[in-house]
């Protein structure tokens, strides 16, 4: 993009869940972006610490950074739902504390039904996990491949925390249902190419398609899917109106992968990637495809849990078998057994 071109407005969405330390981190990361126009959005998804008082503290030591304070009744706050305050509200970042813990699809569509009422000049939402740092150039390399494809989703690559491994550079579908499709470098010299899809934890997203989705569905984010999915559900639609979904190359993010669910093995994790696979398989599959979904998937997540609880990690093989039986019976939203704070994978945000 070049610099005597307009730079749309860009509402970058955070959620913060008993993580204030990493989600500090991440806003540390966004103070550094060359691009010029954004607003955060942060909601604390119920956090039970002291997470608010943290971060508000945390922003009020950096007002030269993000802007004086406003008055939090300039905010639209007929948008938001019962139990559900902005707590702070300055020049670049407005905080919003949520009575419950909604899960990523519904901090997400809470902050972004915020973003989208209260400036009608936002034109792209970003979706930011806060255990994850962008590299400087990340959102103007996202604008960028915007642009230049006319993409309605674009996402970044994601790295890992020492930024040595490409953990995700896009996905494929089907294949990504049945097991890990994720391309784990960049093709070639390119600057962006099409992909299924993109990993929620930085992807950014036209607004006036989002305006569509709800108007449609009634939700920007399946909020039944609660975490882990959401993303991939909404690129397939996406692609099925034949809508572009592309990574750019040169968009870098560097990931802490399910930390918020306690790390890649936990059991918090492989429960809603069980579970939500057979929702979307639901959703997504069609014929033949679906038919062996439906024949390899289970025995395939009974075999895992078994090999599982032959090393010893019973909660976890217990997680993918209630995983599975929750799925076939058409249970969606929050695990009964979700850690809460102090618990292994209590902490942190949603992903």
């Amino acid at each position: 993009m070049q610099a005597s071109q307009a730079w749309p407005k860009v509402a970058i969405i955070i959620l913060n869940w008993n993580g204030w330390r990493d989600t500090i981190e991440c806003l540390e990361s966004v103070e550094a972006l060359t691009y010029p126009n954004y607003e955060v959005i942060l909601v604390d998804n119920g956090s039970v610490d002291d997470s608010v008082a943290r971060i508000r503290d945390w922003v009020m030591d950096r007002l030269d950074r993000w802007g004086p304070v406003q008055g939090v009744s300039e905010a639209p706050r007929d948008t938001l739902p019962l139990g559900t305050e902005v707590v702070l509200a300055t020049g670049k970042l407005t905080m919003i504390r949520s009575g419950e813990n909604q899960g990523f699809a519904g901090g997400c569509n809470l902050a972004i039904d915020f973003a989208l009422a209260g400036d009608p000049s936002v034109e792209f939402v970003f979706l930011l996990n806060n255990d994850a740092k962008m590299e400087p150039d990340c959102l103007t390399a996202c604008m960028a491949a915007a642009v230049k494809e006319d993409a309605v989703i674009v996402g970044a690559v994601i790295k890992s925390e020492d930024g040595q491994q490409v953990i995700s550079a896009g996905s494929r579908f089907p294949v990504e249902l049945f097991w890990t499709a994720q391309l784990r470098s960049c093709p070639g010299n390119q600057e962006s190419w099409v992909v299924d899809r993109v990993e929620g934890a930085a992807m950014l997203i036209r607004s006036e398609f989002l305006k569509r989705r709800k108007q449609e569905l009634g939700y920007f984010l399946n909020p039944l899917l609660f975490m882990y999915g959401e993303e991939l559900e909404l690129c397939i639609w996406t692609k099925r109106r034949g809508l572009k979904v592309v990574v750019a190359g040169q968009a870098v993010v560097r990931h802490r992968l399910t930390a918020s669910s306690g790390g890649p093995g936990s059991p918090t994790a492989y429960y809603y990637i069980t579970r939500n696979r057979v929702h979307l398989a639901r959703q997504l599959l069609r014929g033949r495809t679906r038919f062996l979904f439906h024949t390899w998937y289970p025995v395939s997540r009974l075999c895992r849990a078994a090999q599982l609880a032959f090393q010893g990690r019973n909660q976890v093989a217990a997680a993918i078998v209630q995983g599975l039986i929750d799925g076939y019976r058409g249970v969606y939203g929050l695990w009964n057994h979700h850690p809460q704070p102090g618990q292994a994978g209590g902490t942190e945000c949603q992903r």
